[in-house]
């Protein structure tokens, strides 16, 4: 009983974190668009481990909290504070690697995997990151910092657009 007095507390709660979520992912993606600051995380500079700390553990919070990928929160965060796209980038399709085995073993566990929707996933995802990858690597850090920009605020407007409307 308890619960389904506390469910619509809880449900107006999880509407509101993730319309925050779209806030900073469109707010990272025109932060990003200004013009260049000076960096606050250099590339191998010791000091920005405590920053890398920081972003870990609020990218976690902001995961277990949301529902969201790492990557979503991590990238924009890292461009914010001045890491190259690329590195960026990289950086999250790591820490996706360890969340999603984390996630799949747990899950595996339960038999909620469709194992054949995420057979044909996997193959049109891993081709996807092999050609991104590519072009990634082509293209110069400025047009890489403005495509994940747009792409920022394009991906924010839409969980924006979708917590609006189903709240």
């Amino acid at each position: 009983a308890l619960f389904l007095k506390e469910y619509p507390t809880f449900m107006v709660m999880a509407g509101l974190c993730i319309i925050l979520l779209g806030m900073v992912i469109v707010f990272a993606g025109i932060y990003a668009l200004l013009p260049a600051r000076q960096n606050i995380a250099a590339q191998g500079d010791k000091h920005s481990l405590p920053l890398l700390l920081g972003i870990g553990a609020l990218v976690g919070f902001g995961s277990g909290l949301t529902g969201v990928g790492g990557p979503v929160l991590s990238v924009p965060l890292m461009v914010i504070l001045g890491f190259a796209p690329l590195t960026a980038i990289a950086t999250s399709q790591v820490i996706q690697i360890t969340a999603a085995l984390s996630g799949t073993l747990g899950n595996v566990s339960n038999g909620a995997i469709d194992f054949s929707v995420a057979a044909w996933v996997t193959v049109l995802e891993l081709g996807g990151v092999i050609l991104g990858a590519r072009l990634a690597h082509t293209v110069s850090t400025a047009t890489l910092k403005k495509t994940v920009s747009v792409v920022c605020i394009l991906v924010g407007g839409f969980v924006l657009a979708r917590a609006i409307m189903q709240s």
